[in-house]
């Protein structure tokens, strides 16, 4: 039986009840331990919060702890509060459901959900960043086939099926939460090649056509730049750039189309703001290219002196034959 006494009295101070899975749910995912360390405050500890009892002993399983120290109630109540939200709201994987022990609202995968995550990685195309393979080419095979408008673009994973379903999730799903975690799969990505955003004078999201920014109630794409953009504190271009024509869906237009689908849908209101600039494109998604290179092209038109994407995912890489 785990109860709390104190052990100045000897008294239970909890009544005793059958509490056994509760019991054995709270010391698997380490409560126990996180409440008696939350529990405790120094002896000197003259602040409201610190009521003057001493001497407590704790009785867990068949563990007892003894704290000659006062009770922090504030962090006490901080604690119940978030284990009535474990219990009520429990803290699952997104993907699969699994339930995480750790209380962290920065987790929100699995062990295993995230070690599928593919991070993209060198050599990168000089064009793209996809992965090179075939080190003797110049650039991937796609970026071989095609003629862009953008100068560069850096993308942080690979589109898998993992990166496949959160996308979907973020942006059909209003699963909007999400902007953090995968803002912090790009910053990562940042961070760990060394690739300084401050030389960019302006963030631009992609934006979605009104229908479509009507339809989801939000564009993925700003809420990505928005953590991009806070992040590196540079300004944050969100209506300037703007959708004039509502085109299919390009996921669901064929490879050889996409071009043709895209071109003329965007225009810029305000030239000027963009005169000689050097401006950074955000998107969830780089496949074909096709969308972030007729926004490229529009840019260069209204004087901008270079444009750069990036992006959370990139196609992912055929190991054996190095394209899409």
């Amino acid at each position: 039986m785990n109860t709390l006494i104190d052990s100045n009295h000897s008294e239970n101070l909890i009544p005793k009840r059958q509490t056994s899975s509760l019991i054995e749910f709270l010391q698997t995912n380490g409560t126990f331990a996180r409440l008696i360390d939350l529990l405790s405050t120094k002896q000197n500890d003259k602040s409201p919060d610190a009521i003057g009892r001493r001497g407590w002993k704790f009785v867990i399983g068949k563990e007892k702890v003894n704290k000659k120290s006062s009770i922090n109630f504030a962090k006490f109540n901080k604690f119940i509060l978030e284990g009535l939200s474990d219990l009520i709201y429990p803290h699952n994987c997104i993907l699969c459901h699994r339930l995480l022990l750790i209380h962290n609202p920065q987790i929100f995968l699995c062990a295993s959900c995230l070690s599928t995550i593919e991070h993209n990685f060198p050599p990168f195309c000089p064009k793209c960043s996809k992965h090179l393979i075939n080190t003797e080419q110049p650039l991937c095979s796609d970026c071989l086939k095609r003629e862009y408008h953008f100068d560069y673009a850096y993308s942080a994973c690979f589109y898998n099926d993992t990166l496949r379903r959160l996308i979907h999730l973020f942006k059909y799903a209003n699963k909007t939460s999400l902007r953090h975690h995968l803002g912090n799969l790009i910053l990562s990505f940042l961070r760990t090649y060394h690739i300084n955003l401050g030389k960019f004078d302006v963030l631009i999201p992609i934006p979605l056509h009104p229908i479509r920014f009507r339809e989801r109630g939000y564009n993925q794409s700003h809420l990505l730049a928005q953590e991009i953009a806070r992040h590196w504190k540079i300004p944050l271009s969100s209506d300037n750039l703007i959708r004039i024509r509502h085109t299919k869906n390009q996921a669901l237009v064929g490879l050889k189309n996409r071009w043709t689908n895209i071109q003329g849908a965007f225009r810029i209101k305000h030239s000027s703001q963009f005169l000689e600039k050097s401006v950074l494109l955000v998107d969830d998604l780089l496949t074909t290219g096709t969308t972030v290179s007729e926004a490229a092209r529009m840019l260069k038109e209204a004087g901008a002196k270079k444009v750069d994407v990036l992006t959370l995912s990139i196609g992912a890489v055929k190991f054996k034959d190095n394209s899409i």
